[in-house]
C-alpha cells in the first residue's frame, strides 16, 4: 500500500521525429525518495488531457492504491510482472510500462 499517491507531470514533446515520446520531462530531479515496493498493487492512469485550474493543459501520471469498492471481489488489473524480480533484472524500469 502506497502512503500516498504519486503525481507525475509531463509536457507536451514538440518533435518532427514520429518515435519520439509525446510527453516527457527531461532531467527531472526527485526531492523525496520514491520506494514501490515489489509486490505493491496500484492503479496507474495518465490524465493526458488534464487542464489546470488556470486553464492551461496539465497532463500527469497518477499512482495510487487501488480502487476497489468495498465488498468488492474485483481482482487487480495486468498481472504481467508477477514474476517482478526476475523481469526487473533484464529490462531497465521504463520498459516495464
Amino acid at each position: 500500500m502506497l502512503e500516498k499517491d504519486i503525481y507525475i507531470n509531463v509536457y507536451p514533446n514538440e518533435s518532427e521525429n514520429p518515435k519520439a515520446p509525446t510527453y516527457s520531462w527531461n532531467n527531472f530531479v526527485f526531492k523525496n525518495d520514491v520506494v514501490i515496493k515489489a509486490g505493491t498493487e496500484v492503479d496507474i492512469t495518465f490524465w493526458g488531457n488534464s487542464i489546470s485550474k488556470e486553464g492551461k493543459p496539465n497532463p500527469h501520471m497518477k499512482i495510487s492504491n487501488p480502487n476497489k469498492p468495498k465488498g468488492s471481489t474485483q481482482g487487480g488489473g495486468q498481472k504481467a510482472f508477477d514474476n517482478a524480480p526476475s523481469y526487473a533484472n533484464n529490462k531497465p524500469f521504463r520498459n516495464q510500462f
